[in-house]
């Protein structure tokens, strides 16, 4: 790191004795770290600007678990967090990261080197991040990722459900009609179609959730941890959503959809690519029992 600007580092711990030997081990590969003992000082700190990561304790005074970590995403915006847990809490720091934390790293295992790597690691993946949207792996027509991008960014949010133990669920979603769509109100009413499909589909989800356009008419949502379960009841709010996302729009004619979901479980190796295509087979079955029903 020498020739280079310090990487910034926002401590949130309350602990001193664990502040300073988080200090002491950081200082000496590098980083430039500043410490805040409470939430609330963490926050005003962070909202002051030139911080290039956060280190925040799941257990303050003011703010604790998954609720602290919240408040600092929310208020971060995309931004690199990773959390620090107790051994005894390490599942609260597994579910940070299912719902958008770069990674964890438990206070008991503590080394220099693996405390370096992490925090190295979530601003690498933040850069990744916006690199992706910058460039040509954003669909032009709705913002989403295209399907380049949810390859690329589909592994390493596997990798990190992998790590954790936590469920994967990947959902292929069809917007019906969409060339009848076209042919009769033209191609720019088609593009709308497909933009406030995009939008219903966007807003069911985290933002912790990779969502993209993968075709013409077909989007893609991989969900990890708890938004991998309950998916009926997803899907169900989904199609909810459509309805009013249609009727706000003022279109003339209905959005449906047609999904078909797939699990890791589904697959022999759980990468995306089988992903997709274990989520592909069902989509054509639920197409067919479609029809069969008209």
């Amino acid at each position: 790191m020498t020739g280079a600007r310090a990487v910034s580092v926002l401590l949130i711990e309350d602990e001193p004795g664990d502040a300073e030997r988080i200090r002491e081990e950081l200082e000496r590969q590098e980083f430039r770290v500043e410490h805040a003992d409470r939430l609330v000082t963490g926050l005003a700190r962070l909202e002051a600007g030139g911080v290039d990561v956060v280190l925040l304790d799941l257990s303050l005074p003011d703010g604790e678990g998954l609720e602290a970590f919240l408040t600092v995403r929310d208020a971060a915006g995309d931004f690199p967090i990773v959390v620090l847990t107790d051994f005894e809490d390490e599942q609260t720091a597994l579910d940070a990261v299912s719902d958008g934390a770069a990674d964890y790293v438990v206070k008991g295992t503590i080394r220099g080197e693996r405390l370096a790597s992490s925090i190295r690691y979530a601003i690498d993946r933040d850069r990744m991040h916006k690199e992706l949207r910058d460039l040509v792996f954003v669909d032009e027509l709705t913002g989403l990722q295209n399907r380049r991008g949810l390859l690329t960014l589909g592994r390493h949010q596997l990798e990190l459900a992998r790590r954790a133990n936590r469920p994967v669920a990947l959902l292929l979603v069809e917007l019906d009609r969409l060339k009848k769509i076209s042919r009769a109100y033209g191609r720019s009413e088609g593009d709308r179609a497909v933009v406030e499909t995009a939008r219903a589909i966007e807003a069911s989800f985290r933002k912790s959730d990779l969502v993209a356009r993968v075709g013409d008419d077909q989007f893609c949502a991989l969900l990890t941890g708890k938004a991998g379960t309950r998916l009926e009841l997803r899907l169900d709010a989904l199609r909810e959503r459509l309805d009013r996302q249609a009727a706000e729009a003022g279109l003339e004619y209905p959005l449906s959809i047609s999904i078909g979901v797939s699990t890791t479980r589904d697959t022999k190796d759980g990468t995306i690519d089988e992903l997709v295509d274990a989520a592909d087979r069902a989509l054509a079955v639920e197409r067919s029992a479609s029809r069969n029903k008209e």
